[in-house]
């Protein structure tokens, strides 16, 4: 009986949620244009920032909230300041995108002038960039970065490189620049001094079987020595020829195994 009391009671607050929620995206930007104008009266920042960011992502967000910076002039200012401290807070690769985001959605919106706009871009490019240098917010290979154009000066695609590998080095799993490692020896020239390195060092990385092939796109012997290297002859042999046995037994093994 008490199981079924609590069941009905969240099931009961589940569809007053979903009630009380708008469902349009231009609802929710009012929704939250509406919350962040409470909040102001409430003196709350924290909650003024998180609704204003969510308006901002909705249909019609950008008209809501400037509305909302009309009848609070010093929430522009506000806001400009919880950016600038969001970018100050940035120290992983999650987080600079994140801050860059929030910053595209406010100059998408014309919220600030423009050389406002461009001191806050600035400040996170700046952030960035000395971040990627000192490795508070390490960029590698696995990472794109079209959001942030200046990570491609030689000063710091040679870090990212040099961090790509060393991750190459040391980790088994997780992102895996190979492909994108290829295309940087792709786009300096195998010949030149980098991709000589880079070749030079290919036997010291954590380079798995299915990636080989990307490799051999531009060193292929490199390829062919590993490929005789890793590859061992198996045979196998069913009792009485036991065609679907020996169809199940490959499957299970393709799944295990690479290169099956």
């Amino acid at each position: 009986m008490k199981f079924k009391i609590i069941l009905i009671l969240s099931v009961i607050v589940l569809l007053f949620g979903c009630a009380t929620y708008p469902r349009t995206s231009e609802e929710q930007a009012k929704h939250h244009a509406n919350k962040a104008r409470a909040a102001f009266s409430k003196g709350d920042s924290t909650e003024k920032s998180d609704h204003i960011d969510t308006a901002l992502t909705e249909t019609s967000g950008d008209i809501r909230i400037k509305e909302l910076f009309v009848s609070h002039p010093q929430g522009r200012d506000y806001y400009r300041m919880h950016l600038e401290e969001t970018i100050a807070r940035v120290s992983n690769v999650y987080q600079a995108n994140a801050a860059f985001d929030r910053l595209s959605a406010a100059k998408s919106a014309g919220l600030f002038p423009e050389d406002q706009m461009n001191d806050l871009l600035a400040k996170l490019e700046k952030t960035v960039t000395n971040g990627n240098v000192s490795g508070s917010i390490p960029f590698d290979f696995s990472e794109p970065i079209d959001r942030f154009p200046y990570l491609n000066d030689p000063v710091n695609q040679r870090i990212m490189l040099d961090r790509s590998i060393k991750n190459l080095q040391t980790k088994g799993n997780g992102n895996r620049p190979v492909k994108a490692l290829i295309e940087y020896v792709q786009k300096v020239g195998p010949d030149s001094a980098e991709g000589k390195r880079i070749e030079s060092l290919l036997p010291t990385l954590n380079i798995r079987s299915d990636e080989l092939d990307i490799i051999a796109n531009v060193f292929p012997q490199f390829v062919k020595a590993r490929k005789e290297e890793i590859s061992v002859s198996v045979f196998l042999q069913v009792k009485n020829g036991d065609r679907l046995l020996t169809e199940d037994i490959l499957q299970a093994l393709r799944g295990k195994v690479r290169g099956v």
